[in-house]
C-alpha cells in the first residue's frame, strides 16, 4: 500500500514533469531563418564594408538626409564612390519623372519615397553615362539594402512615369515594363490623375 505521504510526493512529481513537459512544448524554437525586417534598415544597422545581395557592384553607399519629392532627395555620401564622403548632394533618381507640387499625385509620390528611403536609412546610388542634370543634381540609381531598385519600384507603383534622358539608359527597359505593369494594374497615377 501506498502511503498518504508517499502519494503526495508522487502527486507533485507528476505535477513537475507535466509542467516541465509542457513549458517545453511551448517554448519558442529556434528561428530556422532570420527574421523579416519591414522597411529599409536605418544607417547604425547597416554593415559598414561590402554591399547587399542585388547592389551592383561599385555603387556607393549613402544616408538619407532630406526628400524633396518623389524622384529628387538629398543624401551624405558615406562610402567609396564618385561622391564625396560626407558631403551633403541633391540627386535626381534617373530614368523615371514624378508630378510636380501642385499636380495630380504628388503628395502621394513624395510620401512613397519617403516610405521607400526614409531619413536616416542607408541607400545605395549606381551611376549611368551622365553624372549631373543642367540643374547640377547627381544623377543616380538608387537601391535600398534589400536590393529593390527604387527607380523601377517607384514607376512600378505607379508613382511616376518612365523617362529616357540620354546618354542614361543602362536600366530603361526594366524601368519600361514596371511603367507597363503600372499601367495595366491601373496604379497610382495611373487611375487617379
Amino acid at each position: 500500500m501506498i502511503g498518504p505521504g508517499r502519494t503526495a510526493r508522487l502527486a507533485a512529481g507528476a505535477a513537475v514533469l507535466t509542467v516541465g513537459v509542457l513549458a517545453a512544448a511551448c517554448a519558442p524554437s529556434a528561428p530556422t531563418e532570420p527574421p523579416v525586417v519591414a522597411g529599409p534598415l536605418p544607417a547604425s544597422r547597416m554593415p559598414q564594408t561590402g554591399q547587399p545581395p542585388g547592389v551592383p557592384a561599385g555603387a556607393q553607399r549613402a544616408t538619407v538626409d532630406r526628400i524633396v519629392d518623389g524622384d529628387t532627395f538629398w543624401v551624405r555620401a558615406s562610402g567609396a564612390g564618385l561622391l564625396p564622403v560626407g558631403r551633403r548632394v541633391k540627386v535626381r533618381l534617373l530614368e523615371y519623372d514624378t508630378p510636380e507640387r501642385g499636380q495630380c499625385w504628388f503628395a502621394e509620390a513624395t510620401a512613397r519615397l519617403a516610405q521607400l528611403t526614409p531619413v536616416g536609412s542607408v541607400v545605395w546610388l549606381e551611376s549611368d553615362r551622365e553624372l549631373l542634370d543642367r540643374y547640377g543634381r547627381s544623377l543616380r540609381y538608387v537601391w535600398t539594402p534589400r536590393g529593390v531598385l527604387v527607380d523601377a519600384e517607384m514607376v512600378r507603383l505607379g508613382m511616376g512615369r518612365a523617362l529616357l534622358v540620354r546618354p542614361n539608359a543602362a536600366r530603361i527597359d526594366l524601368i519600361r515594363a514596371a511603367e507597363r505593369d503600372a499601367m495595366r494594374a491601373r496604379r497610382g497615377l495611373w487611375a487617379a490623375c
